[in-house]
């Protein structure tokens, strides 16, 4: 969401300079700082995100005498007047897989339904997300806006981005931010290539990352590196570098990983429940959620290899800011 939410103000103020940008958020808004667009740091936490999606983003919009108030999630204030609000929908895991959330979060969640059926309108992130907006929020006004897929343009190159040909083993690039990314499923597959590979598993941390170590030495992989999170300019370094990108995920809503690999010709492994291949179509190589299969489509990119991909005029960020204006705009 973060990401959505840089790309989003950032696509605006380059492509509507004209227009002013009243933006309220945790910390690292204050990049989106500038000529045209006035910033709002709120703290971090459950309780100030609630508040600050429920009520104060409301206030703040009605003394600023707003024409709009968009909402990067799922929550957008009702202190609004509703023709004028507009909310964004990413994904329905907590639908789709409740196992994976605590009872509290799922008891939080069932608010968004409310919040999406009482907007003016609500931003569907992709076809995917858009059927099951329509399933488990029938009477909202969805509006299919897909992310863009160029934001990899903005990237600062870089000498670490790199690698030449033959310069150590293959890199395969994956992720353990939550559970449903399944690292556990990367690494069986991995150990089944019989490949030497550096496999980067990212957003890891404390007890989950022990596990993971612990697993890959179990399977005997020497290569494997978990390092937490990670800045920005390595995690964009990481991409250009890698050889595959894989995500073995449960569900998706849409999938940044997959358009910013695709943007420098990576290619990048899905699996066949995470909704990915219904979005981004013969942009990835799909595999059955089991490590024999895994294995084989990571073998397969990493024989075959770079290729170049287009992003289409109509799938950029400019092109998802011009939809979102649109709203705005017509209040519906």
């Amino acid at each position: 969401m973060r990401s959505y939410a840089d790309e989003l103000v950032a696509a605006w103020r380059e492509t509507y300079p004209q227009d002013e940008l009243l933006v309220i958020g945790y910390p690292f808004v204050r990049a989106h700082a500038g000529v045209g667009t006035e910033v709002r740091v709120r703290d971090e936490g459950t309780r100030s995100r609630i508040w600050g999606q429920w009520v104060v983003s409301g206030l703040a919009a009605r003394r600023w005498r707003a024409d709009a108030l968009v909402s990067v999630s799922s929550v957008v204030s009702p202190i609004f007047p509703r023709p004028r609000r507009v909310c964004t929908v990413h994904d329905w895991r907590h639908r789709v897989s409740p196992q994976e959330f605590s009872r509290g979060q799922r008891l939080y969640r069932r608010s968004w339904q409310w919040s999406l059926e009482h907007a003016g309108a609500t931003v569907v992130i992709s076809s995917k997300t858009y059927r099951e907006t329509v399933r488990f929020a029938p009477r909202a006004r969805a509006r299919l806006i897909e992310n863009g897929r160029d934001h990899a343009r903005r990237w600062a190159t870089s000498a670490r981005s790199s690698r030449d040909a033959g310069d150590g083993p293959p890199l395969v690039l994956t992720f353990g931010h939550f559970p449903n990314k399944r690292p556990e499923l990367v690494l069986d597959a991995v150990a089944r290539t019989g490949r030497d590979v550096r496999l980067v598993v990212l957003g890891a941390r404390d007890a989950y990352a022990a596990e993971l170590k612990h697993r890959a030495r179990t399977l005997g992989l020497d290569g494997v590196e978990l390092p937490g999170f990670v800045a920005a300019e390595v995690y964009q370094d990481l991409v250009r570098a890698a050889d595959v990108v894989v995500l073995a995920s449960s569900d998706e809503g849409f999938g940044l990983p997959v358009a910013e690999a695709g943007y420098f010709g990576v290619p990048c492994v899905v699996t066949a429940d995470s909704g990915l291949a219904e979005i981004h179509g013969d942009r990835v190589l799909e595999a059955g959620p089991d490590p024999d299969a895994l294995a084989a489509r990571i073998s397969e990119a990493l024989v075959g290899g770079r290729s170049a991909v287009a992003v289409p005029s109509d799938s950029t960020w400019a092109a998802t800011v011009e939809g979102v204006r649109a709203l705005c705009s017509t209040g519906r």
